[in-house]
């Protein structure tokens, strides 16, 4: 049975990833910062709590992994500060976001030993917000724009192992972040989302990388 992490997998699209990968017979690594909820899947999982800016986390995670076995990383936590002038956002919003990135380096750095042992699959969750400025939202940007730039630049090295690497560039999608958007209707679906995602994973070539996947709503 082949074995999925995800992280950040309490929120919107983390749950909507759990129900593809559960769908699609993997056991599943769970990672939130918060409580774990209560899973109506059949798939088998474990869930570890914590922030992954904390060694202990990724520790934690590692060693299930390791007990396991990894086939997938979806690194998909990721802190959005609240949307508004930077000069006026809390420093701790400002570093939550930057430390959200850091725990993908340390995370991916871990478990590398592990994929490059099953010949396995990163999947970076991006934002087409690294490459549209929008007002208000320079921070969180910011952050993925560095998502972004960490990934096609590890494809070069994860290529000479056969170990994939996808960043997975999304729009607008219908989760909490969009909550109070008029145009609810026209969103990216997250489940349709999620399983455009978990169908990639399944994908090997011999000649193409893919520097990036982009999924943008179909509705306007």
């Amino acid at each position: 049975m082949a074995v999925v992490m995800i992280t950040g997998s309490r929120g919107g699209f983390g749950r909507a990833l759990t129900r593809a990968f559960a769908d699609a017979k993997y056991d599943l690594i769970l990672h939130s910062r918060t409580k774990a909820p209560s899973l109506a899947i059949k798939s088998k999982y474990k869930f570890v709590v914590g922030n992954l800016h904390e060694s202990r986390t990724v520790g934690k995670l590692n060693k299930a992994a390791t007990e396991w076995g990894l086939d997938v990383l979806v690194n998909n936590a990721a802190h959005r500060p609240p949307t508004g002038p930077f000069w006026g956002m809390p420093r701790d919003e400002v570093w939550d976001s930057v430390h959200g990135v850091g725990g993908l380096f340390d995370l991916t750095a871990e478990v590398w030993p592990l994929l490059k042992t099953s010949r396995g699959c990163v999947v970076n969750i991006g934002s087409i917000g690294a490459k549209i400025a929008t007002d208000g939202e320079g921070v969180y940007g910011a952050a993925k724009a560095a998502v972004a730039q960490f990934s096609k630049g590890i494809q070069f090295e994860a290529t000479r192992c056969d170990v994939r690497v996808l960043l997975v560039q999304l729009g607008a999608m219908n989760t909490g972040m969009a909550e109070g958007r008029p145009d609810q209707d026209k969103l990216i679906n997250a489940d349709e989302a999620a399983r455009a995602v978990c169908s990639m994973c399944e994908i090997r070539f011999d000649t193409i990388r893919m520097p990036e996947v982009v999924l943008e709503r179909k509705n306007y």
